[in-house]
C-alpha cells in the first residue's frame, strides 16, 4: 500500500480537555448568557426571521439607552455566545452572523421595497417566492433535472449573504450602539446537515489478546454540522478551533475564510430533499479529527471519550487519505443533529448542566420554533405503496425534530435554563397562527403577503416573549446592580413572586409590534396553474431525455408513474395548494 499522502491529527487528552471542557466557567457577575437553537421552518423561516430581528432591535435599544446613561437601563449584561440551526433556521442563524458586526434596518411596517438592507426581511419575504422556483431556465440543454424547484432564489439568496454591505455601528441614525454588549466577541454558530456521503466509524470490541475483526462493528454517520467561530470585535485574539472555521473581519490567515465559504453551507443546510436540490460541500477533513462522545466511567462519572472517524475507510484505491472531505448533503433537518445540545454543551460544557433554578440560573437556551404545538397523528392503517410514501417521509422528519426531553425541559415552568418562542395569534399557536405552514410548510413560498405576515408575526412573539416570559425571580443575582426605582419600574409581579426581565425593553422596542392582519384573499391559486404546468412538464421532459430513465429499476417501476407526473399530478397539486388555502381561512 503506498504511503499515505496525508496523516489526520491525533489530538492529545489536553486539548480536547481544552476544547470540550466538562464544566464552563460561570459567567461573570450581572451577566446571562444564551445560546439560540433555531428550528426546522421551510417558508416559515419567515416567522423565525422576525423573530431574530426583533430580538436583535430590542438588545440594540438597551445599550443605546445604556450609552444614553438613562437611569431606567440596568447595567446587567446579557450575551449571545452560540446559534445553531438546521433547515430553514440554519439559514437564519448565518444571516444573523453575517449582520452582526453591522447596523442594519429593521423593518417594522409593511413595504414593497425590495432591497431594505435588512437580510431577515429581504432574503425571507422578498426573495424566497415560488415564481423564481417555477422557472425552467435549469432545465435548459435537456438537463437532468436536480431537483422538483429551480433553486435559483435560494442561490440569489446565497449571493445576497456574501454581498451584504452594512454600516458602522454607532453611525449617526443607525440606531444602534457603538458596540454590541450582548454580542459575544467571537460567535459560535453550528449549521447542521444530513450528509448524504456520510462519516465511517468503527467500534472495537476485541479484548485482551482478541483481535478477531468479527468483533469489529462498522456504521456510517450521516447526521453532520459545521462549526463557525466568528469575530464579531476587531480586538478579538482567541485561536480558531481546529474543528471549526474562523470567519473575521480583522484577521487574516489559514484558519480563516470568507462568507463566499459560509454560504454554501447555509444554503445546504436549507436543501429540502427532492424539492431542492443536494448540495456538494468541502472542507477539511482535519475538522472531524476532534469529534467526541460522552460516556460515563467505572464509578459512573460522565467522562469525554475521543471518537475520530474510521480514517482507513475513507482512503482511496491506492491507500491515499486526502485532507479535503468532499460531501453532499441535504436539509439539516433529515437527520437528529442535535442542535440543542450543541447549543447547551457550548453554553455548560459537556457533562455540565445550566442551572435551571431561577434563583441561580445565569445561562438559557432559546428555542425557536415557529410549529411548537400539539401535534397530528399519522393514519391507523395504510392500504396501499403511494399512502404509505408521505406518512413515512414525514414521520422520520418529525422523529428527527428534537430529542423529547428537550421540549419538556423548555415547556417546565420551574426550568429557567430552557425558553420557548412559538407562533402565537390570538388563541391559535404553532401552525394555525402561520400564513406559511399549509402545504407541508411550503405555502409560504406561493405569495409574498403570506412570508410578510409571519415576519411581523415573529416580530410581535418576540416582543411579547421577553415582556412576559423571559425572566428570573427579582432574587437572582443578576439583578444585584439594579436600583430600587428600575425593579419597581421594570419588574412584574406572579404567583407572589417579583418578576425582572432578562432583556429589559427601551426604546424602540417598547412599542408593542401590531399584530399584523390575516392575508386571506391575498392569493389566487389559478394564477400558478400555468407556472406549475411548465414545470412540472419541463422536469418530465429532462428525464426523458436524460440517462436516469434507462435505469432498469426506474425505467420498469417507476417511470410509468413519473411519466404522468405532468398531467395527473398537475391536477393534485392544484386542488392541494386550494384545499390548503380554504383549510388555512386564506
Amino acid at each position: 500500500m503506498p504511503f499515505p499522502s496525508y496523516t489526520p491529527p491525533t489530538p492529545t487528552a489536553g486539548q480536547l480537555n481544552a476544547m470540550f471542557p466538562s464544566k464552563n466557567t460561570a459567567p461573570p457577575a450581572g451577566t446571562f448568557e444564551v445560546g439560540l437553537v433555531l428550528a426546522g421552518t421551510v417558508s416559515a423561516g419567515a416567522y423565525t426571521a422576525g423573530v431574530i430581528d426583533f430580538l436583535t432591535e430590542a438588545l440594540d435599544a438597551w445599550d443605546i439607552a445604556l450609552e444614553a446613561k438613562d437611569p431606567l437601563a440596568p447595567g446587567s449584561k446579557v450575551v449571545l455566545k452560540v446559534v445553531s440551526g438546521a433547515s430553514g433556521g440554519g439559514v437564519i442563524a448565518a444571516i444573523l452572523g453575517r449582520v452582526g458586526p453591522y447596523a442594519f434596518p429593521h423593518v417594522n411596517t409593511s413595504t414593497d421595497n425590495k432591497s431594505t438592507g435588512n437580510l431577515f426581511y429581504d432574503v425571507w419575504v422578498n426573495k424566497l417566492d415560488v415564481t423564481g422556483m417555477l422557472s425552467t431556465d435549469d432545465l435548459r440543454d435537456n438537463k437532468s433535472p436536480a431537483s422538483v424547484l429551480n433553486v435559483a432564489p435560494i442561490d440569489d439568496a446565497g449571493k445576497m449573504l456574501v454581498q451584504f454591505v452594512g454600516h458602522p455601528l454607532g453611525e449617526a441614525g443607525s440606531g444602534t450602539p457603538a458596540i454590541r454588549r450582548w454580542l459575544d466577541p467571537t460567535l459560535s454558530i453550528f449549521l447542521t446537515m444530513t450528509n448524504l456521503r456520510g462519516l465511517p466509524y468503527k467500534v472495537d470490541f476485541n479484548s485482551g489478546t482478541s483481535v478477531d475483526p468479527q468483533l469489529q462493528q462498522n456504521f456510517v454517520n450521516h447526521a453532520d454540522f459545521v462549526r463557525f467561530e466568528l469575530d464579531t470585535r476587531p480586538e478579538v485574539s482567541t485561536p480558531v478551533r481546529p474543528d471549526a472555521f474562523g470567519v473575521s473581519l480583522w484577521r487574516t490567515g489559514d484558519a480563516f475564510v470568507g462568507w463566499d465559504t459560509v454560504a454554501p453551507f447555509g444554503v445546504a443546510t436549507g436543501a429540502f430533499p427532492i424539492g431542492f436540490k443536494a448540495r456538494d460541500l468541502s472542507r477539511p477533513l482535519d475538522q472531524y479529527a476532534y469529534r467526541i462522545v460522552t460516556t460515563t466511567d467505572a464509578s459512573g462519572a460522565t467522562c469525554v471519550q475521543w471518537f475520530p472517524p474510521d480514517w482507513d475507510a475513507l482512503r482511496d484505491d491506492t491507500g491515499n487519505l486526502s485532507p479535503v472531505y468532499n460531501f453532499p448533503c441535504v436539509d439539516g433537518g433529515g437527520t437528529n443533529n442535535s442542535p440543542v445540545e450543541l447549543a447547551r454543551t457550548a453554553l455548560a460544557g459537556v457533562c455540565d448542566r445550566n442551572p435551571r433554578d431561577g434563583k441561580i440560573a445565569n445561562r438559557a437556551v432559546i428555542l425557536v420554533d415557529p410549529f411548537a404545538e400539539k401535534t397530528s397523528l399519522g393514519p391507523e392503517t395504510l392500504d396501499d405503496l403511494v399512502s404509505t410514501l408521505f406518512p413515512f417521509v414525514f414521520g422520520l422528519i418529525g422523529e428527527a425534530r428534537y430529542a423529547t426531553a428537550d421540549l419538556l425541559l423548555a415547556a417546565d415552568n420551574d426550568v429557567f435554563s430552557r425558553f420557548m418562542v412559538t407562533a402565537r395569534r390570538g388563541e391559535l399557536t404553532g401552525s394555525t397562527a402561520l400564513a406559511t405552514s399549509g402545504l407541508g410548510a411550503f405555502q409560504g413560498f406561493l405569495c409574498r403577503d403570506f412570508r410578510e405576515h409571519d415576519y411581523f408575526l415573529g416580530r410581535r412573539n418576540a416582543y411579547d416573549f421577553l415582556k412576559n416570559q423571559f425572566a428570573l425571580p427579582d432574587s437572582n443575582p443578576l439583578f444585584e446592580t439594579w436600583s430600587v426605582d428600575q425593579k419597581a419600574k421594570l419588574g412584574a409581579a406572579s404567583g407572589g413572586v417579583n418578576y425582572l426581565p432578562i432583556i429589559p425593553l427601551f426604546g424602540t422596542a417598547i412599542t408593542p409590534p401590531q399584530y399584523p392582519v390575516w392575508p386571506a384573499g391575498k392569493l389566487d391559486p389559478d394564477t400558478l396553474a400555468d407556472p406549475i404546468k411548465e414545470r412540472l412538464e419541463a422536469v418530465v421532459s429532462a428525464l426523458e431525455n436524460t440517462e436516469i430513465s434507462s435505469n432498469f429499476f426506474i425505467k420498469a417501476f417507476l417511470w410509468p408513474v413519473v411519466s404522468q407526473l405532468d398531467s395527473r399530478m398537475f391536477d393534485s397539486i392544484m386542488a392541494a395548494i386550494k384545499k390548503s388555502l380554504k383549510d388555512s381561512n386564506l
